[in-house]
């Protein structure tokens, strides 16, 4: 109702606009949240408030993040941090997105974003810090270092509970804080982060909040050895979290799930939704995350479907890096960022078992002559 009384001023920027964006994001209506920021980029160009478009540029990428546009996001930050050194003005908000897109992504600079977050709470600055600690904590859970994920989500937490920053859906560290203390085996502490989880977001019943809590709650209860509990909690939440518009969080879903059913060997059944998993991390991409599929469906034994093929569009790359061309090069002919190209490659180096580009051709060649196999 604000904004529809702003929208008849002939003068009108943002006013409430920038608020309703955030909030429609916070309540997982994204496209309506893309919309709202698209009205207010425009609406500030035309009103030549160059500074505040850094800001608005970075916040519609922490709405890519969130909804897996992985390269979208990529390239709202890139214009967020151009603008910002075009106009000498402050870039954090860019930066602290650009190191949780990083760690999604599997290439994060861990020893930049630690001496960022320890200036930023060195210079009094909690609330940067806090979100250079989530996503610290976002690398650490991926790659499996559950007491340092841990720590780092609960200290984030625990600064925005100090600025009365209660409900779950707008920082979003509560699934991880608990899944993080579970793998740490940190049992009762894991509990108790769930049942605050829990009870807050009762208040608002938003999609995150019901998918996540249910997801913490059945690693929980798998942990504690009793994985058919922790199915029939996935079940209950079944119709939310098929609909969750968050990719990255079905699939770790569909990650514990599978692991669920493994426990109980049912390993037909777990096998299908590891490999949604692994499909869904690998399509992000997110290799940390695709790697913790792998692994798990490792465990399955018998005879799977081959966890770490190459993507088309990773052959592609890895086709041309073999060939000669440079990064930029192979950007710029695939209409891609670099930063796309040099996390591709990564996954690539994985699946391949390679360490750079003077080994692509003869392992791709190989790779090659097993899928004709």
């Amino acid at each position: 109702r604000a904004l529809a009384i702003e929208r008849r001023g002939p003068d009108f920027v943002i006013g409430s606009l920038e608020i309703l964006a955030g909030t429609l994001r916070e309540a997982d209506r994204f496209d309506e949240a893309r919309d709202a920021y698209a009205e207010e980029l425009a609406r500030l160009a035309a009103a030549g408030v160059e500074t505040r478009r850094v800001g608005a540029l970075a916040h519609m990428a922490w709405t890519e993040i969130l909804a897996g546009r992985y390269d979208d996001a990529e390239s709202l930050l890139e214009g967020s941090l151009a603008l910002a050194e075009e106009l000498r003005t402050d870039a954090t908000r860019a930066t602290v997105h650009r190191a949780l897109l990083d760690a999604l992504r599997g290439r994060m600079d861990v020893a930049d974003a630690e001496c960022r977050r320890d200036a930023a709470v060195a210079a009094g600055d909690a609330w940067v810090g806090a979100l250079y600690a989530r996503a610290l904590g976002a690398h650490e859970i991926a790659i499996g270092d559950a007491a340092r994920a841990a720590d780092l989500l609960r200290d984030a937490r625990d600064v925005w509970a100090g600025f009365g920053i209660f409900e779950p859906n707008y920082m979003r560290v509560d699934a991880d804080l608990v899944e993080a203390l579970v793998m740490a085996g940190r049992l009762d502490d894991a509990a108790a982060a769930l049942a605050s989880f829990q009870e807050r977001s009762a208040r608002s019943r938003l999609p995150w909040s019901v998918a996540t809590a249910a997801r913490a709650r059945a690693v929980l209860l798998d942990r504690a050895g009793d994985p058919a509990a922790a199915l029939a909690v996935l079940d209950d939440a079944a119709t939310v979290t098929a609909a969750l518009p968050l990719p990255l969080d079905r699939a770790r879903t569909a990650l514990v799930r599978g692991t669920a059913l493994r426990h109980l060997r049912r390993v037909r059944e777990a096998r299908v939704a590891l490999e949604e998993a692994r499909a869904t991390f690998a399509a992000l991409p997110s290799p940390p995350w695709e790697a913790r599929a792998v692994a798990e469906l490792a465990r399955l034994g018998g005879r799977a479907a081959v966890p770490d093929a190459l993507t088309p569009a990773e052959r592609q790359v890895a086709a041309m890096a073999a060939a000669g061309r440079s990064n930029r090069e192979i950007a710029e002919v695939l209409v891609i960022s670099v930063r796309t190209v040099e996390s591709q490659l990564s996954s690539v180096y994985a699946k391949l078992g390679v360490r750079g580009r003077a080994a692509l051709g003869p392992a791709l060649a190989a790779d090659e002559g097993a899928g004709r196999e």
